[in-house]
């Protein structure tokens, strides 16, 4: 569970924003999140940042064209 940090001032008018993490970034080191307003504020779309190992792969360069 994360919480998003605020000002004081929102502090006293409004609760704590908590954010629950999708199973799936679970030990990942999330660098931004994106709150997303949609249908004029009625519901939000959270899109998670985070880093990720690049991989190297050895591709088959006869099937490439």
């Amino acid at each position: 569970m994360l919480i998003v940090p605020y000002s004081n001032s929102f502090k006293k008018t409004h609760q704590e924003v908590k954010i629950k993490l999708p199973p799936v970034l679970k030990g990942k080191k999330i660098k931004e999140i994106r709150i997303i307003p949609k249908q004029h504020s009625r519901y939000f779309e959270i899109q998670y940042i985070y880093k990720v190992e690049e991989v190297q792969r050895e591709l088959n360069k006869k099937t490439m064209h």
